[in-house]
């Protein structure tokens, strides 16, 4: 008996797999999806040899084919959603004992990791929520609360304040601008801090691949608890045999594979509308109660902006002290970006002019901080306007004879 024409689906699978190994065409492939032909490819192979066999076209023997790929991969897709569905279960039962004792007004809540902070603020009845962050000096933490968008359109233009580390963010519902807005300043917690600690972990649970989450709330006292999450990749219910090579960016290098095709970012906590899985249990957890828009409230304006005065004042006087600790050692180690709240404070500078451009002198030629030094100052003293660097012309001349990177920006004032 003559051989399943079904077969041919298997040799173009081949054919196509062999086409991608070299660069060049598989780049070309690559572009029209062709790791994922086998999909069509293997499975229409399969349900051909099923079709044939029932038929009598061929042996009923090429049935058994089909019935170990389809029967095979159903028995270990059941295994990973059984396995799901227990970890799901043992993570519920988990968190559901997790209670916190946090209260807003007594205490301040902490993030380790600054970029969650703003998205509980939007959502959650939160006054106020810290995320470390030391790229600012005078605080090693920043600051996130829920304002009135007048005050995101005053100071979101205002470049003095956003070096000094101020930000506005605007939030959108569906494609409709939100009445409010946050912002996010340097500013340290004065308040006792709750502090919350994610970890993420990567591993394989009976075959299926995991990233599991371990959210740690330490309160003031030292006590902790710990809430789990995470997700998984679960096999879908149809088999998605992916074969191919793709392009990885990160080496680069060519690279080849052959794998099922799963549902990836399988959430192993119950999700609520709105919100992310681990943020609905966290919330929980501290007794927070998700705010709707029309139930938010904002900051005080008043007092939102007295905050970000003291902020930008703090870190400005903070930079200054670095200004004047270069200006007395060129070669003092002021980190990589000491001056970013002074830039356009020329009130600051030309008590100071003579002083910088001494500095830059003693900078210019030297092999270590103080080099880096001078170039910052000299990005300060091209912010002055000429006629205040006439007295100095001839000495900046000879900087810039002397080093070509101490030359002023085209973009600066005319010169």
């Amino acid at each position: 008996m003559a051989l399943p024409t079904s077969l041919l689906f298997f040799a173009a699978t081949g054919a196509v797999v062999l086409a991608q190994l070299p660069v060049i065409p598989g780049a070309f492939l690559m572009m029209f999806a062709a790791p994922y032909w086998s999909v069509v490819l293997v499975n229409f192979g399969f349900l051909g040899l099923a079709v044939e066999a029932a038929t009598g076209r061929v042996t009923r023997l090429w049935l058994i084919a089909p019935i170990a790929w389809f029967g095979g991969y159903a028995t270990w897709a059941y295994a990973d959603h059984a396995t799901l569905s227990r970890l799901r279960a043992e993570i519920a039962t988990a968190n559901d004992a997790v209670r916190v004792p946090f209260d807003p007004a007594r205490q301040a809540l902490v993030f380790e990791d600054d970029a969650a902070v703003r998205w509980f603020v939007e959502r959650f009845a939160l006054p106020v929520a810290y995320g470390r962050d030391r790229r600012y000096v005078g605080s090693s933490h920043r600051a996130t609360r829920l304002a009135e968008r007048e005050i995101c359109d005053q100071f979101g233009h205002d470049t003095a304040k956003r070096d000094a580390g101020t930000d506005v963010f605007y939030s959108f519902s569906g494609r409709t601008k939100s009445p409010y807005c946050t912002v996010a300043l340097p500013e340290d917690p004065t308040l006792p801090a709750v502090t919350v600690r994610r970890r993420e972990e990567q591993r394989v649970v009976d075959r299926m691949p995991v990233s599991e989450t371990t959210t740690t709330i330490t309160l003031p006292d030292g006590r902790s608890s710990v809430l789990r999450g995470g997700t998984a990749a679960p096999l879908g219910w149809i088999p998605m045999p992916v074969m191919g090579c793709t392009l990885n960016s990160a080496g680069p290098r060519w690279v080849c594979f052959a794998q099922f095709e799963r549902d990836d970012f399988t959430s192993l906590q119950e999700r609520v509308p709105g919100q992310t899985a681990n943020s609905s249990v966290l919330m929980r957890a501290l007794g927070l109660a998700y705010a709707a828009p029309d139930d938010q409230r904002p900051s005080n304006p008043d007092d939102l902006r007295a905050a970000i005065a003291a902020a930008t004042r703090r870190v400005t006087e903070l930079e200054t002290a670095k200004l004047d600790q270069v200006l007395a050692d060129p070669a003092a180690q002021v980190g990589s970006l000491p001056f970013e709240s002074l830039r356009g404070r020329v009130d600051l500078f030309l008590p100071r002019l003579g002083a910088m451009i001494a500095a830059v002198e003693r900078g210019a030629g030297a092999q270590t901080n103080a080099r880096a030094n001078a170039e910052r100052l000299f990005r300060l003293v091209e912010q002055v306007l000429a006629d205040r660097l006439v007295p100095y012309r001839a000495r900046i001349d000879a900087l810039t004879a002397q080093d070509y990177r101490l030359v002023f920006k085209a973009d600066s004032a005319d010169r």
